[in-house]
C-alpha cells in the first residue's frame, strides 16, 4: 500500500493563515513529524508534511527507498543530486502553494531536514510565486553552482534558517557552513543556528525555528 502523499496538521491556534510546506529526511516518511507545529507556538500556522516517493537510489546501490531525488556518487569522490529529480519534486511542492493559496493560506515557507532540507533550498531558491521564508536542518545546497546562478538574479532575498549540529556524522557540518557562507554573500538574511549534536532534531533547535517562523510570519504569543 502506497503511503499518504502529505500529512496536514492545522493550527494549535486560530484559523490557517500561514503555511509551512516540510519536507523529511533521507529513507524517512512524514509521520516522523507528526506534530512538528506543536512546537511552535505559532498561530495560524498550518504544517503540510508532504511524504516523498520511493526511488531506486543510486547511493544505496539501487535500493529502493523513500526520497526526494535520486544522489548519484561521481568518480571523483563527489556526488551530484539528480537534476530531473530536484525538479519534479520542486513542481510537486509549486502546485501545493498554488492549491494552499487558493485555499485562502497567506503566506509560505519551505523547510525540510537532511535531503529534505537540501530540497527545500532547491525550492525556494527556484519558486516562480513569492515566499516567506525557507528552513534547512541539517543539511545542504544541492548542485551549488546551478543554484548560486539562479540566486544571483535581482530577486527579493527571503529570509533563511539554517541549523547544523557540529557532531553530524551523516551530514557533515562543513557542508551546511558551506551553504549558510554562500547564501549569505548573495545577500541573503540567514539565521544560523550550531551546537554539539549529531544528524538530529533538538528541542533547542525547534525553539529557535519556532522564533523564525513567529517572525517571519509576523505573528505573537501571549506573554512572550
Amino acid at each position: 500500500m502506497n503511503a499518504p502523499s502529505e500529512r496536514v496538521q492545522e493550527p494549535i491556534e486560530g484559523e490557517a493563515r500561514f503555511s509551512l510546506i516540510w519536507l523529511h529526511g533521507l529513507g524517512a516518511t512524514a509521520d516522523d513529524f507528526d506534530g512538528l507545529g506543536e512546537h511552535f507556538q505559532c498561530p495560524g500556522l498550518r504544517v503540510i508534511a508532504l511524504q516523498a516517493p520511493t526511488l531506486s537510489l543510486t547511493l544505496f546501490e539501487g535500493q529502493s527507498v523513500p526520497a526526494w531525488f535520486d544522489i548519484q556518487p561521481q568518480e571523483d569522490g563527489t556526488i551530484i543530486s539528480d537534476p530531473e529529480g530536484l525538479e519534479q519534486t520542486a513542481a510537486r511542492i509549486f502546485e501545493t502553494i498554488l492549491q494552499q493559496r487558493e485555499a485562502g493560506i497567506e503566506s509560505f515557507v519551505i523547510g525540510g531536514y537532511s535531503q529534505g532540507g537540501a530540497m527545500a533550498l532547491y525550492a525556494a531558491l527556484n519558486c516562480p510565486t513569492p515566499l516567506a521564508g525557507a528552513v534547512c536542518l541539517s543539511g545542504y545546497l544541492p548542485q551549488a553552482d546551478s543554484l548560486l546562478k539562479v540566486a544571483a538574479k535581482p530577486i527579493p532575498r527571503i529570509p533563511l534558517f539554517l541549523a547544523h549540529g557540529n557532531q553530524d556524522e551523516v551530514v557533515a557540518a562543513k557542508f551546511g557552513a558551506f551553504s549558510r557562507d554562500q547564501l549569505m554573500e548573495l545577500g541573503y538574511p540567514v539565521q544560523w543556528y550550531s551546537e554539539d549534536f549529531g544528524h538530529q532534531v533538538t528541542a533547542e533547535e525547534l525553539q529557535q525555528l519556532g522564533t523564525f517562523l513567529r517572525r517571519t510570519f509576523g505573528v505573537g504569543v501571549s506573554g512572550n
